[in-house]
């Protein structure tokens, strides 16, 4: 996008919230991630680890928000409330986005990607969207989309689903070669994080009510043609 602007305006929300976040990215400070600063002082943001505790500036956990225009339930169910509602909802008016981030040095909100999506692969925990971001730099590869696949040793094994340009005949062994060749310094290394299944849709990757990637439906098509079940019927 850098291609054809100056500067890029990023801003980081969700439905329940409104625009939390704004910045300014360019060629000097274009940083992957970055969301910016909140849009006004009404706005908090903080970053919880798993035991309840407040992050420090470069550590990872969930993004918790606190604004006056967060939504505080649907008005059909104010009186018996959904429960998955209520596990975002803090009585104390912190809404949980699930999302995972951290503060930079700089004060910016950085956005790793959903706290669900992440794949634990082995002793490591990682976030779909840089694998994602390195696939996709194949020229004929137009989206990628990486998802867990259960595995006995692993826990998680990765799948990447991709969605080819206009007129390619990309197989899945280049695919493979071309991620070995990205992610893998040396070959060795068994645990380096490296896709280990590939699904190409002709169709594209399917979308959600929102217009986004359904991962959910992903996992499960990676899951039934990849994960333990999978494997052991063959």
């Amino acid at each position: 996008m850098l291609s054809l602007a100056d500067h890029l305006v990023v801003s980081y929300g969700s439905t329940e919230t409104g625009v939390i976040t704004w910045g300014h990215l360019n060629e000097k400070n274009n940083t992957s991630y970055k969301v910016g600063k909140p849009v006004v002082d009404a706005v908090q943001i903080r970053i919880i680890n798993d035991n309840g505790d407040s992050c420090l500036p470069g550590e990872v956990g969930t993004v918790q928000i606190l604004s006056p225009l967060t939504f505080r339930g649907y008005l059909n169910r104010l009186e018996s409330p959904d429960p998955q509602t209520m596990k975002v909802l803090r009585p104390d008016g912190w809404y949980s986005t699930e999302d995972n981030g951290y503060f930079g040095q700089d004060g910016d909100l950085y956005i790793l990607g959903r706290k669900n999506d992440v794949i634990q692969y082995g002793v490591f925990l990682l976030y779909p969207g840089w694998l994602e971001e390195k696939i996709v730099a194949h020229p004929e590869i137009a989206e990628a989309c990486v998802v867990p696949v259960s595995d006995p040793l692993l826990f998680h094994n990765i799948c990447a689903c991709v969605s080819l340009t206009e007129g390619s005949e990309l197989t899945e062994e280049e695919i493979r070669t071309y991620c070995k060749n990205i992610f893998l310094k040396n070959v060795n290394q068994a645990l380096t994080p490296v896709p280990a299944y590939f699904l190409i849709l002709p169709e594209g990757i399917p979308r959600n009510s929102n217009g986004k990637p359904n991962v959910q439906k992903l996992k499960a098509m990676a899951e039934e043609k990849f994960g333990c079940t999978a494997r052991h019927a063959m």
